[in-house]
């Protein structure tokens, strides 16, 4: 069965079955990722653009030499 064949069956769900059907889909979903989940009071390293000032000359660079390009 396609997805457009699903849909209309799926907008005529009620609005709990609609929860369940997003539960299921969810854990099934859940099951098949390799990826791992966070775990609860460790700390992840995120990059943030603060202190890239190398990429911020790179970005007034580039934007210059376009505006250059477009007079």
């Amino acid at each position: 069965m396609s997805l457009t064949e699903l849909i209309p069956i799926i907008c005529a769900l009620s609005s709990s079955e609609k929860a369940q059907l997003l539960d299921m889909l969810k854990t099934k979903l859940a099951g098949e990722d390799k990826i791992a989940p966070l775990e609860h009071h460790k700390t992840y390293p995120l990059w943030t653009p603060y202190g890239a000032f190398g990429v911020a000359r790179a970005l007034v660079i580039a934007s210059l030499s376009s505006e250059s390009e477009h007079d």
